[in-house]
């Protein structure tokens, strides 16, 4: 869960699971645009683990989440939980 007030802004949201990859290989890197306001940003573990357009995510290795906020200005994003969950069936 993120927060904020003022303009829109731009997150970066990286997951690494900790393999070394050949430069060329894109890393897992989702750019969104949000609205002020509270927003729930969510992942689909299944999709991490596919690929999709980038190399897929080993689940059990996963080592971290990066959340970048992209601004001219310094401004409070506020975090609520993170959480790594799975889905049963």
């Amino acid at each position: 869960m993120a927060s904020f007030e003022g303009e829109p802004l731009f997150l970066l949201i990286s997951v690494r699971d900790g393999k070394k990859l050949p430069p060329e290989k894109p890393r897992f890197d989702l750019w969104r645009h949000y609205q002020p306001g509270l927003h729930h940003v969510e992942i689909e573990l299944a999709d991490l683990e596919r690929g999709g357009d980038f190399p897929p995510i080993e689940l059990d290795r996963v080592q971290s989440l990066h959340l970048e906020a992209y601004d001219d200005q310094p401004r409070t994003v506020r975090l609520g939980a993170i959480r790594l969950e799975g889905r049963k069936g």
